[in-house]
């Protein structure tokens, strides 16, 4: 065999190993490369806010960190739970990586994120008056943090 073909056949046989290792531990390297990236946070997540209480049409700013993953739920005690009640609208800083179309929506980081500041604001144009309810859960590690969002609507 000439040099060249004893290069590619070492060359492939290593990328092909790396991969079967990756796939074979459940993404070893994919984990390797978020433990010691310069990003990635070992603390539990935390939603940085007293109670969020927003009147009308009106936006509120809280910081999460150590977060994954966010959500939310609407509570159970909302006075007018209906097909109409509004739905949040949130800006992420850094934004997420991926979102999923759900109801509620679930928004996913690549890895534990130290710090992102986040703003949630309603249309509430089309909404009966009354009060609703909201519990935000943002996810890292082992550990799922819950703040209280109410939205006052006159």
């Amino acid at each position: 065999m000439r040099r060249r073909d004893v290069f590619y056949v070492a060359f492939f046989t290593a990328i092909a190993a790396v991969g079967f290792i990756n796939v074979a531990t459940g993404g070893l390297m994919n984990h390797l490369a978020v433990e010691y990236s310069p990003y990635h946070s070992h603390g539990e997540a935390e939603i940085d806010s007293n109670e969020i209480i927003i009147s009308g049409d009106g936006s509120a700013d809280f910081t999460v960190e150590n977060m994954e993953r966010f959500t939310y739920s609407m509570g159970l005690d909302s006075e007018n739970i209906s097909e109409m009640s509004p739905v949040p609208n949130f800006d992420f800083d850094p934004s997420p990586r991926t979102g999923y179309d759900s109801l509620p929506p679930t928004y996913r980081w690549n890895f534990q994120t130290p710090a992102v500041e986040a703003s949630v604001s309603f249309d509430t144009s089309d909404v009966e008056p009354g009060t609703y309810n909201y519990t935000l859960k943002a996810s890292g590690g082992s550990h799922t943090a819950e703040e209280d969002l109410t939205l006052v609507v006159e």
